[in-house]
């Protein structure tokens, strides 16, 4: 691939794509989770790298690991970095403050009967 084939983003495109911030972006090059925009000055610019590791990092943290261990993870994913990202649609439903269920696309969402229950079931006693 030529120099003029690879894609170039600017921080706020990269943060638009990644549904980031441009603060997080340079948090996350701050914390060496991404490595430093290439280019110099106004050409500085970020690549594909950068967004697939923006979307790693999103991805381990659905997950539940802590942005802390992110980084080791990343190293010993180092070997493997081409990863493949694919969008998916899903259904999500609050069944209680801070419990979410996660449908993907094309699974049989239970009834609402049955999603009442278990929310009656995660309920507080009072």
């Amino acid at each position: 691939m030529t120099m003029d084939k690879i894609k170039k983003y600017s921080i706020g495109e990269l943060a638009e794509i990644t549904g980031i911030n441009r603060r997080t972006v340079r948090f996350y090059i701050q914390r060496q989770l991404i490595p430093q925009p290439q280019g110099l000055g106004r050409g500085r610019h970020y690549t594909d790298e950068h967004l697939k590791r923006i979307l790693k990092i999103k991805e381990l943290q659905r997950e539940g690991i802590l942005l802390g261990q992110v980084s080791r993870v990343l190293k010993e994913q180092q070997s493997d970095l081409n990863f493949t990202f694919e969008r998916e649609l899903v259904t999500k439903i609050q069944l209680h403050t801070g419990v979410w269920l996660e449908f993907a696309h094309g699974v049989k969402i239970p009834s609402d009967e049955t999603l009442e229950k278990v929310r009656k079931i995660l309920q507080p006693n009072v």
